[in-house]
């Protein structure tokens, strides 16, 4: 493997990476803003939604990074 497809490969995992916080920010936000306005009925499938995010980011970014060889 070449340092170029290395690289492109790091780039994309730390792309994932950036992209899961993001969204796992979102998600917070969110979640925030239902128990403020007592809408507890739509907190569960937010809930579930920030647990898989998190079950991604928990991965070791070794795995992820292999998981990319193609």
């Amino acid at each position: 493997m070449t340092g170029h497809a290395t690289l492109e490969r790091l780039e994309a995992v730390l792309d994932e990476q950036h992209e899961l916080y993001t969204t796992l920010d979102a998600l917070s936000t969110t979640q925030g803003d239902l128990i403020e306005a007592d809408r507890t009925d739509e907190l569960l499938p937010q809930l579930r939604e920030r647990s898989r995010v998190i079950e991604r980011l928990a991965k070791p970014a070794g795995a992820r990074f292999q998981d990319r060889r193609a």
